[in-house]
């Protein structure tokens, strides 16, 4: 009987940190976003790089967006990315980039 509440217990939690945490960042994984143009993405790209902003990025080959803040250009195409809350550094090319939102 115990077994069961504490399962019970650990599901009901899971669901609400699973709630939680996409109210914080306000984002639906679930729903495809739109691709943003080309002139946009590097529009946002350079006010979350000058700014500090704390942003997602959806990638080509990523299926989940990538939560990060940008550091600074490596190249003339290449940025380096810290992942939120972790140890995680990308490297991104911001052309591989099909939506950029900043993260509140």
């Amino acid at each position: 009987m115990d077994m069961m509440k504490t399962m019970g217990t650990w599901e009901r939690l899971g669901h609400s940190l699973a709630d939680t945490y996409h109210q914080l960042f306000d984002l639906d994984f679930d729903q495809p976003l739109p691709t943003m143009p080309t002139s946009q993405v590097q529009l946002f790209t350079a006010q979350a790089l000058t700014n500090h902003y704390l942003v997602a990025l959806r990638l080509r080959a990523v299926d989940r967006p990538v939560v990060g803040h940008l550091q600074r250009h490596l190249d003339h195409h290449r940025l380096l990315l810290t992942e939120f809350n972790s140890n995680v550094v990308r490297i991104v090319d911001p052309r591989d980039c099909t939506y950029i939102q900043r993260v509140q």
